[in-house]
């Protein structure tokens, strides 16, 4: 791992909403629905102000839940 490290080759998970593209960079989600969903989440913070709030908001509502079984667009599995 350190020498991946020192190659400037580890990757590791990214918060929802980036992911790595081909080349390696770092970039938005090209994923417009999990975008839609990140965005509704910080809709329903600002409009209640509590993460208890958030979830009751969410509540009974499927979203996309990013899957770490990949690094690249594309690896997100539908919320069970």
């Amino acid at each position: 791992m350190r020498a991946a490290a020192q190659r400037g080759e580890l990757r590791s998970p990214l918060p929802v909403g980036f992911v790595h593209d081909d080349a390696g960079e770092v970039v938005d989600e090209p994923d417009a629905e999990v975008r839609a969903a990140i965005g509704d989440l910080f809709a329903a913070f600002a409009a209640c102000g509590s993460a208890y709030g958030v979830v009751a908001a969410f509540a009974g509502r499927r979203f996309p839940l990013r899957a770490y079984v990949g690094y690249g667009p594309g690896s997100c599995a539908e919320a069970s």
